[in-house]
């Protein structure tokens, strides 16, 4: 059972972390307002991710996770950030805000592989950008183009066919094989 542990305020959008939260595919929910109640809750049963997003106290949350990370009590951490802001510890992933959640769920997936084994989202997730990858790489290769144009053949043929981006890759790359079997 994977569990998760936000750490939101009244002011953050709770849309976007429940939602986050249910396509990574976590089976239990804890919530703390509090940033500072963060220590304490961490003691006892740790959870698999903290989530944080606390605008208005990001300087506090730095402090708060440092301190952590040296009392080595720091599960992995998503922490939502102002774009230009980082923190350099190896157990947290600083996303600046607003970020789409389907392009979330690939970084979640590679940053943190231990959780990707007990989410179903995040499998999914690293599974259908590794078909995107491939596609981009071979087309990249066989076309000679560069990485943008390749994303944008691949996103205009999965609007055309009217079907998701990784469709569209695993169309792509099963054409591409077949074309090189047949030489």
């Amino acid at each position: 059972m994977s569990s998760v542990l936000l750490v939101k305020n009244a002011l953050c959008a709770s849309a976007r972390l429940d939602s986050l939260v249910k396509r990574c595919g976590f089976d239990r929910i804890e919530q703390s307002v509090s940033l500072s109640s963060l220590p304490q809750r961490l003691t006892g049963v740790v959870p698999d991710l903290v989530i944080i997003d606390v605008p208005s106290q990001e300087q506090d949350a730095v402090h708060i996770l440092e301190e952590l990370s040296q009392r080595r009590q720091l599960p992995p951490v998503l922490l939502f950030v102002r774009a230009g802001q980082t923190v350099l510890l190896p157990e947290v992933f600083c996303v600046a805000r607003p970020m789409r959640i389907s392009l979330l769920l690939p970084q979640i997936a590679r940053r943190f592989p231990q959780l990707t084994e007990s989410c179903e989202g995040l499998r999914s997730a690293a599974w259908q950008k590794s078909w995107t990858d491939k596609a981009k790489a071979l087309l990249m290769q066989q076309k000679g183009w560069d990485e943008q144009t390749a994303h944008h053949y691949l996103e205009k043929q999965a609007m055309d066919q009217r079907i998701r981006r990784w469709q569209a890759a695993q169309n792509i790359v099963e054409a591409i094989k077949k074309e090189g079997e047949q030489q």
